[in-house]
């Protein structure tokens, strides 16, 4: 058996910064390589969560300054 057909490769993950407008979601990480965007599910997941960690911030700013 001379080919190596048979030996599969383990798919990595890496991490692809597109700095234009496009619509590629894949491989694309957000803040941290641990972030990591597989599709459009986990797409919305990470919009809500930089969501909810943008107003977190904003209500902690605003808090901090009645104080």
């Amino acid at each position: 058996m001379e080919g190596h057909s048979e030996h599969h490769m383990p798919e990595t993950s890496t991490c692809e910064m597109n700095m234009l407008f496009n619509w590629q979601i894949e491989n694309t990480c957000v803040v941290f390589r641990w972030w990591h965007i597989s599709g459009p599910i986990s797409l919305m997941i990470s919009c809500l969560m930089v969501f909810i960690i943008a107003a977190l911030y904003e209500w902690i700013r605003a808090y901090s300054t009645t104080l």
